[in-house]
């Protein structure tokens, strides 16, 4: 029996790792010394690391990156304890092209303000002309209506974004609807068509989005020394978890959402583009906003802490840190205060 005490690899933010070799100090619970540099009755040294210099006891070795590995991104480099130096950047999309879908209200339309103030420019996808054309005119960005479950549509729609804006580098997926409906409701059976629609808006619009804007990403030149070419944001909702009754198309879509994320983040990965969804839970969106604010309070006190409805612009500020740390990656977050839906 084993138990790790450390592990330090201390690759920093190297440009390869070829022949490095990790440290790991454990201690063996029961029977004899191992190593000279083992203390203490029962325990073992294991150790084959850069240097191959172990500490004694619980510590672990201090190791260093072989010569050639300290080549860092951006303008500084990690430092032995893991800490950045001054100069560190995370990855930059200022001056580049974002598309953000359902960016016409709720949690798209605080994304793609957001974005907006962070240095990129926006083109919206929305069904809804009026909301969207005024949007993206109160950004200085494009408006470009899209039904995303038809592909030709969002293939004329990223034409359109690229000769105006040029390559999009960050995708936002936040266009999805949600209406209710039993598998068996009154004797009849779930209408096969609704859960159709709400499939192909919120899971295959998704993919459609995602794929095709990914293949302009991979036509387009790295933006930095790892060879970054973008990121795509998906938006998943804690349904996927915690599908309510009532929930069953929305939770399906939204549960492929889910299941979507590391397949795509790993058929892309070689490519340089990032994938990573959003799972929320219960936000103040027009749907909610139009509930009597008694209804709201209620609501936001299901939620542990903070016991509130979230803000889009929290959601936002989510995507925001996904496009700019790049070791985010093939993960989904669930960014719902920790709530955990009742069935109803």
């Amino acid at each position: 029996m084993f138990n790790l005490v450390r592990t330090r690899p201390h690759l920093g933010r190297a440009a390869s790792v070829q022949g490095a070799r990790l440290v790991i100090v454990v201690r063996r619970i029961g029977g004899r010394k191992s190593h000279p540099q083992a203390k203490g009755p029962g325990s073992m040294f294991v150790g084959a690391g850069i240097g191959a210099k172990a500490a004694k006891g619980n510590l672990a070795a201090r190791t260093c990156p072989p010569k050639g590995l300290r080549e860092a991104r951006g303008t500084g480099t990690e430092t032995r304890d893991g800490t950045m130096r001054e100069g560190e950047k995370m990855q930059d999309w200022t001056g580049h092209c974002a598309i953000v879908t359902g960016g016409a209200s709720g949690l798209g339309a605080a994304t793609a303000a957001r974005l907006q103030a962070s240095g990129l420019s926006v083109a919206i996808f929305d069904l809804d002309a009026a909301r969207g054309e005024a949007q993206a005119q109160a950004l200085g960005g494009m408006f470009v209506a899209v039904d995303v479950s038809d592909p030709a549509s969002v293939a004329d729609g990223i034409a359109a974004v690229e000769a105006r804006l040029g390559t999009p580098r960050v995708l936002v997926n936040c266009a999805g609807i949600g209406p209710a409906a039993k598998t068996v409701s009154r004797g009849a059976a779930h209408d096969p068509a609704l859960f159709a629609k709400v499939v192909g808006i919120n899971l295959i619009g998704t993919f459609n989005c995602a794929s095709q804007v990914a293949a302009r990403m991979v036509a387009a030149d790295p933006v930095d020394a790892d060879g970054a070419r973008g990121v795509i944001v998906n938006t998943a909702s804690v349904a996927a978890y915690d599908g309510q009754i009532g929930q069953i198309a929305y939770a399906a879509s939204k549960g492929g959402v889910v299941g979507m994320t590391l397949p795509m983040a790993r058929d892309l990965a070689d490519k340089g583009i990032r994938v990573c969804t959003i799972a929320p839970g219960l936000f103040l969106t027009p749907l909610l906003q139009g509930l009597p604010e008694e209804v709201q309070t209620s609501l936001g006190a299901q939620v542990p802490f903070p016991s509130r409805l979230g803000n889009p612009d929290e959601y936002a500020a989510m995507v925001e840190h996904i496009t700019s740390n790049p070791m985010l990656n093939g993960e989904v977050i669930r960014l719902d205060g920790a709530i955990r839906m009742a069935p109803r």
